[in-house]
């Protein structure tokens, strides 16, 4: 049976934005009631007012400012939601920053930033609602990405944060089927948000000539694609074949990927 997201509440991380404001919009379709979570409260409100015309009276959209990256502000403003929304039924962690470039020319805050909001952010929302979920049966999700199986140029302060959410997600699979609670990750690849466009902006050569080859898709087209895996109660969630395929092929034949990603930066290496 499909999941049903009727009257649920689910808390969105990183929903004033992208991602995380597409995946708000599929959620109210299905009616849900949300709760938005991100550090800015001008986005937020921005985000709601766009938000509530679509509800049609009959859902919630409230708004939380937060720094997830902060223990205490987490654990706070997870028992606001509880006390003001009188529930929590799914959790869909999808914040995240976008830190690129070459390893000897980052910054130390450069990885401890990523760290402390794309993994740790994840940790403590998961660890905070965890009893929440299990009272309701409720889902657990994480919105990674191909950095998340894939270490490529150019990525070593974004692609070990997501790392560590693939290998959360999977210790917290097996625990949550223990308790009750459904955990899912989706890997989607480059999509059309602010976060791409930083990407863009500051990415190596190397790193842009190994996805020139990723067709770019819209947020909306990625959180239908998103909830849906959720309704179906699907873990692992990709948003093409070719995410899917170099999954695969990253597992099962080492030596055949490093060879082609390593001739692509070798490549564009050379005609500097």
């Amino acid at each position: 049976m499909k999941y049903s997201f009727k009257d649920k509440v689910v808390v969105i991380t990183g929903g004033s934005s992208g991602i995380g404001y597409a995946i708000a919009c599929e959620l109210l379709k299905l009616g849900a009631h949300l709760a938005l979570i991100a550090r800015c409260s001008n986005k937020l409100e921005e985000a709601a007012k766009r938000l509530r015309p679509l509800t049609g009276g009959e859902t919630r959209i409230e708004i939380f400012p937060c720094d997830i990256s902060v223990h205490q502000q987490v654990q706070q403003t997870v028992r606001q939601i509880h006390q003001q929304m009188g529930s929590i039924d799914v959790l869909i962690n999808n914040a995240g920053i976008m830190r690129c470039g070459r390893f000897s020319e980052m910054q130390d805050k450069d990885f401890e930033e990523s760290w402390n909001t794309n993994y740790l952010g994840a940790l403590y929302m998961s660890r905070a609602v965890w009893p929440y979920l299990k009272q309701h049966k409720g889902k657990l999700s994480f919105v990674c990405s191909v950095a998340g199986y894939l270490g490529l140029i150019g990525y070593t302060a974004y692609s070990p944060t997501k790392f560590a959410m693939s290998g959360l997600a999977d210790a917290l699979r097996m625990e949550g089927k223990q308790e009750g609670v459904a955990v899912s990750i989706m890997y989607p690849a480059d999509v059309n948000t602010s976060f791409l466009a930083y990407e863009l902006q500051h990415a190596l050569p190397e790193t842009k000539a190994l996805n020139r080859n990723i067709r770019v898709k819209e947020a909306d087209e990625v959180a239908a694609i998103y909830v849906k895996g959720l309704q179906t109660g699907d873990y692992e969630i990709y948003c093409d074949l070719k995410s899917r395929f170099y999954r695969k092929l990253r597992v099962m034949l080492p030596s055949v990927f490093f060879r082609e990603v390593d001739r692509i930066a070798l490549i564009m290496r050379n005609n500097k």
